[in-house]
């Protein structure tokens, strides 16, 4: 009795994407953490003036890359999970769901 003979696999597969998603979603949470800093070292440098006003700009830009790699990634998750709810059998089309008794 493998996961066919219970018609589990979209929910297998949807569950499986959603674990393999969320190390990206970590790691890039992490990446927006370390690039946050280096924003600020950046900006500390070009305060005391060692450094240009583009290494500065230059930090921000990767920071916001960063942050919207983080954004995507969580909209993945949650379409995955959206999937997942589906396989499961816990969403219907307006156009199937039954209509109520009189």
């Amino acid at each position: 009795m493998g996961l066919r003979c219970f018609s589990l696999v979209p929910a297998w597969n949807a569950w499986t994407l959603t674990a393999l998603r969320a190390w990206p979603s970590r790691h890039a949470t992490q990446r927006r953490q370390v690039l946050q800093q280096s924003l600020r070292f950046a900006h500390d440098r070009y305060e005391a003036g060692h450094a240009s006003d583009l290494e500065e700009l230059d930090a921000q830009r990767n920071l916001y890359a960063a942050e919207l790699e983080v954004v995507r990634l969580h909209q993945a998750e949650l379409d995955n999970r959206v999937q997942l709810y589906k396989a499961l059998g816990g969403w219907q089309p307006a156009d199937v769901a039954p209509s109520p008794k009189p």
